[in-house]
């Protein structure tokens, strides 16, 4: 609104209900806006508060459990980062444990390749016959037709 309409409702009001009058009217005018005003904001309070705080609880109910599984990702991830690190340095890094203590990290060149170690022919065949269920060993197979052939 513009000064001359403000004018111009001033000038009516003063008219209508006279200058004995307006001061009260405007006095009851002026709580009434105010009360309005009051009444507004609790209820936008009250409507952010209902709208928010599930969303706030929310987000702290599940806060902890996302850290805690972010922290049990990182820091391995930043443990094996720095261990590699290390290695191709020539030094060992040790490790934190869960207990408190250190740990030494272990790398492929620690563990012997499965290729690497000689096979045995068939695991089965230092058993007794009776023992192995299933296709027997081929040794115990060709005792088996012997006996069977008899």
């Amino acid at each position: 609104m513009s000064f001359t309409e403000i004018a111009l409702i001033l000038f009516v009001a003063l008219i209508v209900f006279g200058p004995e009058d307006l001061p009260a009217i405007a006095r009851s005018l002026g709580k009434m806006v105010y009360q309005a005003r009051r009444v507004w904001e609790d209820m936008t309070s009250e409507v952010k508060d209902v709208w928010e705080t599930p969303a706030e609880v929310w987000n702290e109910s599940v806060k902890e459990p996302v850290n805690t599984v972010r922290d049990a990702v990182t820091k391995p991830l930043s443990i094996l980062k720095s261990g590699g690190a290390a290695k191709t340095a020539g030094a060992e890094a040790p490790a934190p444990s869960p207990s408190g203590g250190t740990e030494e990290l272990l790398s492929y060149d620690d563990l012997s390749h499965p290729i690497d170690k000689p096979k045995a022919e068939n695991p089965l065949s230092s058993l007794p016959a009776g023992m192995v269920s299933g296709p027997s060993p081929p040794a115990a197979a060709a005792e088996d037709e012997k006996t069977l052939t008899n």
